[in-house]
Parts: C-alpha cells; sequence; structure tokens
C-alpha cells in the first residue's frame, strides 16, 4: 500500500508532464508527424530514465520536462528556417540524439547529480540538512555566476557567487582566501600586498571556461564535490611556506 501511494504521484507528474509535451508537440511539429514521434517518444524515455536515476526528486523530472517542450520549440524553428530540406526522419534521429546524451551523462554522472538535486522530502535528518542548505539547492547552482578577482588589474582568482555585491562582499570577507592572496606567489612576487583594494568584476570567457576545466577536475577527484566551492588561480602560483608541495 505504501508502495502504491508513493508511485501514484510519480505516475501523476509523469501524465501531467507528458500532457504538456504532447500539446508542445502538436503545436510545434503538428500531430503524428515524425519529429512529433520523436518528441514524445524521446520525452516519454527520458522523464522515466530521470526519474528512475533520481526518485528522490520531486521536480527535476517535471523541469526537465520543460527544458525539452523548450528545446523542441527551438529545434522546430530551425528545422523550417534552416533545416527545411532534410529528411523528417534524419530531423528526428538529430532531434533524440542531445536527449539520449544527457541522460546518458547523468547517468555516468549519476552520483554528482543526485547531491545536487536530492530533495528534502526523503533520507534520514542529516540528509535532509544537506539537501535544504542553500549551495547544495539546484537552484542556488543555476543562479551562481562565475567572477574573477583583481589586483592591481592582474586577475589572480575565479570564483562563484550569486551577483556582483555579494561576489564583492564574500572576497573582501573571507579571511582565509585573503590570507591565502598574501602568502601565495607568481613570479616571485605575493598575489596581493594586503593593502591593494581587490576588486571583483564579472569572468571573461577564458576565465569562465579556466573556472569549468578546475571545478571538473576537483569534481573527478571527489565525488560529492560541490562545485560552486571552486576557486580556480588564473596565474602561475608557488607557495613560498611549502604548503602546497
Amino acid at each position: 500500500m505504501g508502495d502504491t501511494r508513493r508511485f501514484l504521484p510519480q505516475l501523476t507528474r509523469g501524465a501531467l508532464s507528458l500532457a504538456f509535451l504532447f500539446l508542445v508537440a502538436v503545436a510545434t511539429a503538428g500531430i503524428f508527424s515524425p519529429l512529433f514521434i520523436a518528441i514524445l517518444l524521446s520525452a516519454g524515455l527520458a522523464i522515466a530514465a530521470i526519474q528512475a536515476l533520481f526518485p528522490v526528486s520531486r521536480l527535476f523530472s517535471i523541469a526537465f520536462a520543460n527544458l525539452i517542450a523548450v528545446y523542441a520549440a527551438i529545434f522546430s524553428l530551425f528545422a523550417e528556417e534552416v533545416f527545411d530540406g532534410v529528411d523528417p526522419a534524419l530531423l528526428s534521429i538529430g532531434f533524440c540524439l542531445p536527449i539520449f546524451a544527457f541522460v546518458a551523462g547523468c547517468w555516468l554522472r549519476r552520483d554528482q547529480v543526485r547531491a545536487v538535486v536530492a530533495h528534502a522530502g526523503g533520507g534520514s535528518a542529516s540528509a535532509q540538512r544537506v539537501a535544504l542548505a542553500p549551495p547544495r539547492g539546484i537552484w542556488r547552482l543555476v543562479m551562481m555566476q562565475t567572477y574573477v578577482a583583481e589586483v592591481a588589474g592582474r586577475a589572480v582568482i575565479a570564483f562563484r557567487a550569486k551577483d556582483e555585491i555579494e561576489a564583492q562582499q564574500w572576497i573582501d570577507t573571507e579571511e582565509d582566501v585573503r590570507s591565502d592572496l598574501a602568502v601565495l606567489e607568481n613570479e616571485g612576487r605575493p598575489l596581493w600586498d594586503g593593502e591593494t583594494p581587490i576588486v571583483v568584476r564579472a569572468a571573461t570567457f577564458a576565465e569562465k571556461a579556466a573556472w569549468t576545466r578546475k571545478s571538473v577536475e576537483l569534481s573527478e577527484e571527489e565525488g560529492d564535490y560541490n562545485p560552486n566551492d571552486t576557486l580556480a588561480f588564473l596565474v602561475p602560483i608557488t607557495d613560498p611556506t611549502g604548503a602546497l608541495e
């Protein structure tokens, strides 16, 4: 009986998501066209796979269904305007491939994704506290942006924050990071002299890429690593104290 009660809400959410996608598919691809079938088939399989991989998440599969709907609308627009002469069957295959690739990526990184989408409704009390912590929430992951701390016009570290105000407040008050900047050196000089104002700005594309590479590296080393904790140095550094050796 308990299993049935847990299963029915999942079934209802899945049915509502597919009903929504059905309307989107009709509007974008026309009823019973190859693309229409591809949208519903790929969405149904993907939502079922996502729900099976992350059963504790009450909203992830619904959010994923909405993303597929947006993707279908954009794909249909490009198909009509740019790929009008392409065989509909090939378009349908092209539509499905990114969705199945996304699901495969979720499966490969399922432990890391579970840590992000974990919902407070399940698990132990300690697990619920972790799920409720803002840095672990998926909304926090999406809202965070990459910023760079500059010292005398030189970009030294890239990190994540919700907005520029939060980024500046963080760099002004995070004593551990400020201490590291005063100790670590680049070309024989400290990254920060302890007095020059540290200025925050939005990261460039290249600086975002450097932050992403560091985040991926740390995530591969630690399975439950929170990407938003990543600090990426943008210049080569040495530690005169030897702590980095």
